[in-house]
């Protein structure tokens, strides 16, 4: 059990106590996590050929939500790091340093909100970069996760075995759907079924919530970084991921270019 699904078995133990109270409408630890992990997809940093994610986050809350945690906040502070690191290393990001997440309790904040201040910071505690800023960040050599699809300019697309779809914009959907970019027409497709994003060179295929789910390799995903020859599976539907470098000239291969089955 990984990411979110852990996460939650963690809350689900706590039903019977403190978090039984903040049901119907107010914070839930679960929403909290999902908050963390919008901010650290936010705020990133990139440096030697890697995506650096802030590793501190302090999260300011109203003082009766904070009182609601009190007797599980260290927990609920351990737990939210690992589902950050999960989280991190599903998407190929880098941290410096292990994730910290501190609970603080904020008159000004509303109950049920929540205002996250994250940093990227070295072990002797020095800040590096600032909020919401993609820059350069010199660092030294880091032990890092495989290889992603490289950050220089690609070509990228999909291959049922009859079309070559590219991906020319930020985002591609797919499903059964007239309004997605690449529409399936297999019973087992739903509708808006899944996604995929290009995010600092890299394409991330996101599952949508289908009913039948979406399978990379074989395994069932939630959100998962694609590499060449990745095999799709959604519903039934098989698609192969292909990438190279950007052709040089005119002459260099390329996909192509319309994105739509026939008839659509």
């Amino acid at each position: 059990m990984k990411g979110l699904q852990r996460f939650e078995a963690f809350a689900e133990q706590l039903l019977e106590g403190s978090l039984g109270r903040l049901m119907g409408g107010r914070l839930e630890p679960v929403e909290l996590a999902k908050r963390l992990a919008r901010i650290m997809d936010d705020q990133q940093t990139i440096g030697a050929g890697k995506v650096f994610v802030p590793n501190h986050y302090q999260v300011h809350l109203n003082p009766a939500d904070l009182t609601a945690f009190a007797s599980f906040q260290g927990g609920l502070e351990s737990e939210l790091a690992a589902y950050l690191a999960e989280t991190a290393e599903k998407r190929q990001y880098n941290f410096i340093g292990r994730p910290h997440v501190t609970l603080h309790g904020d008159p000004t904040i509303r109950q049920g909100d929540t205002r996250i201040v994250a940093h990227l910071m070295d072990a002797q505690g020095v800040t590096l970069g600032g909020p919401g800023m993609t820059q350069e960040l010199k660092v030294g050599p880091m032990q890092g996760g495989p290889t992603p699809v490289p950050a220089s300019p690609t070509v990228a697309w999909l291959s049922d075995g009859v079309r070559e779809v590219p991906i020319r914009g930020p985002r591609l959907s797919l499903g059964r759907a007239l309004d997605n970019d690449l529409i399936l027409e297999s019973a087992g497709v739903s509708r808006h079924h899944a996604q995929v994003e290009r995010r600092h060179g890299r394409y991330v295929l996101r599952d949508m919530g289908s009913t039948h789910g979406t399978l990379v390799n074989g395994q069932r995903i939630e959100e998962v970084v694609l590499r060449d020859g990745d095999v799709l599976t959604l519903g039934g539907q098989r698609l192969v991921f292909r990438v190279s470098a950007a052709p040089a000239d005119n002459n260099a291969a390329a996909p192509p270019a319309d994105p739509r089955p026939r008839g659509a």
